[in-house]
């Protein structure tokens, strides 16, 4: 048991070098799939085009796209998707939209490039997707499913419910207690979870849904919170978030976190 533990250990240590080493993409990763809300495998594709064109040579591709407003990142995903079509279908040169965005953005780059190129590049892209970003961005992946899944479920409820289903309810607060509308939150010791980091989180997913966040009060200036309760406008929004589990595990900006339903003491 003490060989395996240390294996354990050690394949934690080596993907948090691996994290760390790939910090900045999977921060433009993280913006594809939970900003502009891509499909987590074709977002993977787009940053696998992305860091195939700096191995090729194209210097500081991800580092730059990050600098750029979202608007502008949105469009060069539009781009990028033209660029993984013209891959596959070279021959289909004359029916490519434009990337006026990526050229400008790249110095020397175009689809002439991609076309002398094509088998390189299919391969390339391929090679590091598999190589690479299926192995960075495994975390960030599974947290990207699961939020689209907890979207789609909100979505759900909304259609049967209406919007009041999940958006504060003056009347709902009179009937249901709020122990009765709050989850128990608990984080990793060493990776700080900032309140506005979980409110900014369930918000982008569910919209105006918290009435409150209780942080774990601490007295020294370096300790860091180890958990909050969460407090609802809805009770809905527990059995959302759990989807008939007793827990739900989270990843909000590269850290983990716990989500149950809270208990109150002496029940």
């Amino acid at each position: 048991m003490e060989g395996f533990a240390h294996s354990h250990t050690n394949s934690q240590v080596s993907q948090a070098k691996l994290h760390s080493f790939h910090t900045i993409d999977r921060m433009l990763y993280a913006i594809l799939v939970a900003d502009l809300l891509c499909d987590p495998t074709d977002a993977m594709q787009i940053i696998a085009f992305w860091l195939w064109l700096e191995q090729a040579g194209f210097r500081n591709v991800v580092k730059r796209i990050l600098q750029l407003p979202l608007m502008l990142i949105d469009e060069l995903v539009h781009e990028a998707n033209i660029c993984l079509h013209f891959i596959k279908n070279p021959q289909a040169i004359n029916e490519i939209g434009d990337i006026h965005l990526t050229l400008r953005l790249i110095k020397d780059f175009s689809l002439e490039y991609l076309h002398k190129n094509q088998t390189l590049a299919q391969s390339g892209v391929k090679i590091v997707c598999t190589n690479i970003c299926m192995q960075a961005f495994s975390d960030l992946t599974q947290n990207a499913i699961l939020q689209n899944e907890v979207r789609k479920r909100a979505q759900s409820q909304q259609q049967i419910f209406g919007n009041q289903a999940l958006l504060p309810n003056g009347s709902g607060n009179g009937v249901v207690p709020a122990d009765q509308r709050t989850m128990f939150v608990t984080f990793s010791k060493g990776y700080s979870v900032a309140e506005w980091e979980i409110r900014e989180f369930l918000e982008n997913i569910f919209g105006d849904c918290i009435e409150s966040i209780y942080m774990e009060d601490v007295t020294e200036i370096d300790d860091q919170p180890l958990f909050a309760r969460i407090v609802f406008y809805q009770a809905s929004m527990i059995y959302l978030i759990l989807n008939g589990l007793s827990k739900a595990s989270f990843i909000i900006n590269g850290k983990h976190v716990r989500m149950r339903k809270f208990v109150p003491k002496g029940e």
